[in-house]
């Protein structure tokens, strides 16, 4: 019982820009490549932490879910042999996602502090499941 309330929990939203990156694709029967950009995508999640209250220092869990949104469009690209390769988009562009991970914070004041996280997201996109392990820091500030 005394671990459980020494747990201060909260919630936290999070709004993410994936910006696109380039990628090449290699076929491996004529050693052909083409470049392509990947699409970008969003995601809107809400979470629930869990962290010890105590010191600067503050190691935290989480689980949560949300949205991710993808914003692609079908592509033609021309390979380095001089093939077109079409690259179709999802039809699904809005899938589900449920995340979880475990983090630290910093805290320079009760409102403001560093972060550092990873985080397994599981996007049910449809018909391939999307599974990532994310690391991220960053700023925070409370309200």
């Amino acid at each position: 019982m005394t671990a459980v309330r020494s747990f201060r929990n909260h919630d936290d939203v999070h709004g993410l820009n994936h910006q696109s990156t380039q990628v090449t694709l290699q076929d491996p029967s004529d050693q052909d490549t083409v470049e392509l950009d990947t699409a970008k995508h969003y995601s809107l999640t809400a979470n629930l932490v869990f962290q010890i209250p105590r010191g600067m220092l503050r190691p935290y869990i989480l689980i949560g879910g949300g949205l991710d949104m993808v914003s692609a469009e079908d592509q033609v690209y021309t390979s380095e042999f001089g093939y077109d390769v079409e690259i179709l988009a999802s039809e699904s562009k809005t899938d589900f996602l449920a995340q979880g991970g475990a983090g630290k914070l910093l805290l320079m004041s009760q409102a403001f502090g560093l972060r550092i996280d990873g985080r397994y997201v599981y996007i049910f996109a449809d018909p391939n499941a999307v599974k990532s392990i994310n690391a991220t820091a960053g700023i925070f500030l409370r309200f």
